[in-house]
């Protein structure tokens, strides 16, 4: 059995969403325009759920909040919504990270990041496929959640460490300070030096 595609799983637009069909006004405008920045940074926020997840559904769940809260959300204020949108990911993503973390505790077994195939989605791979294999996604576990957000930010997505930082909401010397203990840390591992 396949894993369901993020495309069948999305819940229905939010109340208020209006069709191209009905009486356009400015506030259905708005909302149209912010439906598009949602589905076209789509995949770009699964992949980073996903690498900060290593759960395919939990990415997944993470999305849906995003949506819920975009869809609810005043637009009018927002100057760069796929910024915006970022942001919201990742630090849902961290939360999960927390809630996950308690749940994995009590788990029987080693537990492994599911895998998913972005060799043919560019927005959903990443710059730097070494930095995100499974081994990786494995030993990222033992990452906090903001040292694993500011690693995969910057690794996988190459953001500046100042749009690291405003993503976290931390400091840009607290930001670098994240992405250079999680590389240490990941060089370190036994499982680093085996791959090569």
């Amino acid at each position: 059995m396949s894993a369901p595609s993020l495309e069948t799983t999305m819940p229905p637009r939010p109340p208020g969403a209006r069709s191209d069909q009905e009486n356009p006004d400015p506030a259905s405008d708005d909302l149209r325009e912010a439906e598009a920045v949602f589905d076209d940074a789509r995949k770009l926020m699964f992949g980073i759920a996903y690498r900060m997840l290593g759960s395919v559904r939990e990415a997944e769940d993470v999305l849906r909040n995003v949506w819920l809260r975009w869809g609810t959300s005043d637009h009018t204020e927002v100057q760069d919504m796929q910024a915006s949108l970022i942001t919201m990911v990742t630090r849902l993503a961290m939360l999960e990270l927390h809630a996950s973390r308690v749940r994995r505790e009590s788990y029987v077994g080693f537990w492994l990041p599911e895998p998913v195939a972005t060799t043919n989605d560019p927005p959903m791979g990443a710059a730097n496929e070494k930095a995100l294999g499974v081994a990786a996604l494995t030993l990222m576990e033992q990452l906090t959640p903001a040292e694993r957000a500011a690693y995969v930010l910057r690794e996988a997505y190459d953001c500046s460490y100042a749009r690291v930082a405003e993503i976290i909401g931390l400091s840009q010397a607290d930001a670098y300070r994240l992405v250079i203990r999680a590389r240490e840390f990941l060089a370190d591992a036994p499982l680093a030096h085996t791959e090569n």
